[in-house]
């Protein structure tokens, strides 16, 4: 199974500069990359922040870029989306009691499991007593399998100090929640953190991406962040009953490269004999 995570787009509404570039023709950039090398991916999951100021205009520019993608995919809420305006252009999206956007599906051998932490009025998530009933009777409905979480915020301290106090407002009761149902949930996908992470928690396995607009630098100390035109990634993760296998593919990368180098390979592991 192949699935395809991306994060943190930032449309805006006018289609202008934000940062670092233009989000517009970086989404559509990746959009391209992602079809022409993955196009035959199972799933692609965008955790949020689709726009950057929630307003309609910027979910008109995302619906149009979005359904160009070849795979099926799936579209999470960040703190910069604004619920109401995202289901009126995207009505067809399920969502669970409250109207909250977040749903459960299987996928192959796996239950996908997707969430909504967004909260109006603050940048840090927010997962309430209604959210929390859907999460704990959902993951027991597919207790025993493998499930596959994905969200927009952290929901542990990932040692970023301004980032870690826009995480998971509430994050207690879901830790404890998520916990619970370890021995059940491969891995965990998030944005939010514009940063590349990995790790574990309550063994629990994790990762984050960059955003696709404006990358953070990790200043572990700092109470304020900072954005830097680092290149930006989509990820690829590469699902079996053995492994959860992560890759990054820099999509707008351009640098000089140098193919054809087969029979050095060859050489290197040792079914040919190596030149001296």
């Amino acid at each position: 199974m192949k699935i395809i995570h991306l994060s943190d787009v930032h449309l805006t509404g006018d289609g202008t500069d934000l940062f670092c570039g233009n989000p517009q023709d970086r989404f559509d950039t990746c959009i391209a990359h992602a079809n022409a090398r993955h196009g035959d991916a199972d799933l692609c999951v965008i955790t949020g922040d689709l726009t950057h100021h929630g307003e309609e205009e910027a979910y008109v520019r995302f619906k149009a870029s979005v359904e160009q993608l070849v795979m099926p995919t799936e579209l999470l809420l960040g703190n910069h989306d604004d619920r109401q305006a995202f289901k009126k252009h995207f009505p067809e999206r399920r969502t669970s009691a409250g109207g909250f956007v977040q749903t459960a599906f299987g996928l192959g051998d796996h239950r996908i499991v997707l969430m909504d932490t967004n909260e109006p009025g603050t940048h840090a998530g927010h997962y309430c007593e209604r959210r929390l009933t859907w999460l704990e009777n959902t993951l027991i409905d597919g207790r025993g399998q493998p499930t596959l979480v994905f969200m927009h915020h952290h929901p542990m301290p990932v040692g970023v100090a301004a980032m870690d106090r826009i995480g998971q407002r509430d994050g207690k009761a879901l830790r404890a929640l998520l916990a619970r149902h370890s021995p059940s949930i491969r891995h965990m996908f998030f944005g939010h953190c514009h940063l590349p992470m990995s790790g574990s928690w309550r063994g629990i396995p994790f990762s984050s991406i960059k955003s696709l607009n404006h990358p953070l630098l990790p200043e572990y100390d700092e109470p304020t962040i900072s954005i830097a035109d680092t290149p930006p990634h989509y990820a690829v993760a590469f699902v079996t009953a053995e492994s959860v296998v992560i890759h990054h593919e820099e999509f707008l990368f351009d640098g000089k490269r140098w193919d054809g180098i087969g029979t050095t390979v060859a050489a290197w592991s040792g079914t040919q004999t190596a030149s001296k």
